[in-house]
């Protein structure tokens, strides 16, 4: 059974106006450079070694299979939504029992993810939010979880948590990415405009893309569906990264000339190109370093402080030529929050 999300006018974490909201993954780049994050190995209220005592165990595939059975539906909600994310922040996981009321209990949620953990599916770290100056749990799939998952849906694709402990694989801030990637997700899936979305896009045979963590189908106009395909940016990435990814982009589209390629079954008319950055100057840039303008194919940025005081309405932002220079300019995208 299909499930909606909630109407915007009922959700309790974004502004039905114009789409406010705080983002959990939104910090400055100085804040991105220092960011730290601990794995915690314990149970709350106890020591380490009584907390290892307590996890359970797996031995063969029979001991995945018996535990995923003892699952609540809750549980396997909380487990696959961390899953699908790679790394959630808890504010992440009520926002989304926020979202899907018929789905998720909220009261739930903590009991839940106090039982994936003693069950040694996931792992908890904390982080020192230098926004809100408080801990914040995060959560993983523990290397279990993901044998777990894989066994069970083999032709799913999954992150290997293993390469969180390995800064040479995965450095930290990779988190921050992760939680960008869940924050326009949720803001999009609740507006009216919305019409499927996916997380995994590597484009085609002929043409392969750079992995993308989202993708987004949207009524951004009257009679006019976007499929937006994401890059969260992170402030301390290297050029050669999105050098890459624009000019796989630009391959995949043929340089414009074909804009309605499929994109994992999503509805709509146009691919789009689409970027998540902190800030406006972040945007203008990206767009300057990477000569943007240039480009006849639609690209958009997502920019999460204007979202944050302006609301989600008026965020996106293009690649423009302004007196010879290339800058910034609004999109039109009135018809978010109306979703005709």
């Amino acid at each position: 059974m299909k499930v909606s999300p909630i109407d915007i006018r009922k959700n309790r974490f974004i502004e039905a106006e114009r789409g406010r909201t705080i983002l959990p993954s939104l910090i400055n780049k100085e804040q991105e450079k220092n960011f730290k994050i601990n794995h915690v190995w314990f149970e709350d209220g106890k020591t380490l070694m009584r907390s290892l005592r307590g996890l359970r165990t797996y031995d063969n595939s029979d001991n995945y299979w018996r535990v995923y059975k003892e699952l609540s539906a809750t549980e396997v909600l909380v487990f696959k939504f961390i899953a699908r994310f790679k790394s959630v922040q808890k504010i992440h996981l009520l926002r989304e029992a926020d979202i899907f009321p018929e789905l998720y209990n909220r009261n739930k949620i903590n009991g839940a993810l106090k039982s994936l953990f003693l069950k040694n599916l996931i792992w908890r770290w904390e982080y020192q939010h230098p926004v809100y100056d408080d801990s914040v749990d995060v959560f993983t799939l523990s290397d279990n979880g993901y044998f777990l998952l894989k066994m069970l849906f083999s032709n799913e694709n999954y992150f290997y948590p293993s390469l969180f402990l390995a800064d040479k694989h995965i450095p930290p801030v990779f988190h921050v990415r992760f939680w960008e990637t869940i924050d326009v997700y949720q803001i999009l899936i609740s507006t009216p405009a919305y019409r499927g979305s996916t997380t995994i896009f590597e484009g085609n045979q002929e043409a392969r893309l750079m992995t993308s963590p989202l993708q987004i189908s949207l009524a951004t106009q009257k009679n006019h569906v976007q499929k937006m395909v994401f890059y969260p940016v992170l402030q301390t990435d290297a050029d050669d990264y999105y050098k890459t990814v624009i000019s796989r982009w630009t391959k995949f589209v043929d340089g414009g000339k074909q804009l309605n390629r499929e994109v994992n079954g999503l509805l709509g008319d146009e691919n789009v190109l689409a970027f998540y950055l902190p800030t406006a100057i972040d945007a203008d840039q990206f767009v300057k370093k990477f000569s943007l303008d240039k480009f006849k194919y639609p690209i958009v940025f997502m920019i999460g402080s204007l979202i944050k005081k302006y609301g989600v309405i008026n965020s996106f932002y293009q690649p423009i030529l302004q007196d010879g220079k290339a800058t910034i300019g609004p999109c039109d995208f009135n018809n978010l929050l109306k979703g005709e």
